[in-house]
């Protein structure tokens, strides 16, 4: 969830342990914002229109790259850590 915020938010929710509740995460980029619920089936379609718009070997791409984003941005940040009982 981390590169999802800027640096020093995502910074202060690692040392502080601080929840992020559903309305806060939509305010700080964490995810997508809250849809009144008369609007949800509105936006869904919204939403599944672009992505079959883009076409189903552009979504598998961008989904590729997220998730290799992903698991190396968690791999680096283990791999930077020092041996156990040396923090």
């Amino acid at each position: 969830m981390a590169w999802h915020l800027r640096a020093s938010r995502a910074a202060w929710l690692l040392l502080t342990g601080e929840t992020i509740y559903a309305g806060h995460g939509g305010e700080l980029g964490a995810g997508p914002r809250r849809v009144p619920d008369d609007e949800q089936d509105a936006r869904i379609r919204q939403s599944a229109a672009r992505m079959a718009a883009l076409g189903p070997e552009t979504v598998r791409r961008q989904k590729r790259l997220l998730n290799k984003w992903i698991r190396e941005s968690a791999l680096m940040s283990v791999a930077s850590l020092p041996p156990a009982g040396q923090a």
